[in-house]
């Protein structure tokens, strides 16, 4: 006879589990769309039409053709000692040794400032020759000449002005 103490495996019913289903989710509801109010309309000012001036008075006209003509003058007068200053450069101008051996061609345009009585108040290279061993030997050019520049033309007495002089390095 059996112990009563043991239970044997075999005489046990089968056993079965049951698998609960899983709980359903409430789904999450979407959020809402945020309410955006519309923008006002902006309203721009109607522009007003231009005033027309009146017709200037024939004083006013022959000032204004005086300052023309006295303009004209000026500019003809400053392209007339650029001239003189370029034949005094030309004299001047070294062809540095290197650029010639390297065979380095270019023009610099340099700026000079003058005073009323032709000192040269200051000067600056306004567009490089793309050397800078150009670039230099015409800065040290103006440097040897520039107290040998020429007396301005009369009407330039009373003013201070710029004349821009393009040095050449060309190898022939």
């Amino acid at each position: 006879m059996p112990d009563n103490n043991f239970v044997n495996i075999q005489d046990l019913p089968e056993l079965k589990i049951d698998i609960l289903p899983e709980e359903k989710k409430l789904p999450i509801p979407e959020p809402l769309p945020e309410i955006i109010p519309e923008p006002e309309p902006i309203i721009k000012p109607i522009p007003k039409p231009p005033v027309k001036k009146p017709l200037a008075s024939s004083s006013t006209t022959t000032i204004d053709k005086k300052n023309t003509s006295q303009k004209f003058i000026i500019e003809n007068k400053i392209d007339e000692y650029r001239a003189q200053l370029r034949k005094v450069i030309k004299k001047q101008i070294r062809y540095p040794r290197i650029a010639r051996v390297k065979n380095i061609q270019g023009v610099v345009i340099i700026e000079l400032r003058f005073d009323g009585q032709g000192t040269l108040l200051n000067y600056k290279i306004k567009e490089s020759s793309g050397f800078s061993i150009l670039d230099k030997e015409g800065l040290k050019i103006i440097k040897r000449v520039q107290e040998t520049f020429p007396q301005p033309p009369e009407i330039l007495r009373t003013k201070i002005f710029n004349v821009t002089i393009p040095i050449s390095f060309k190898l022939q």
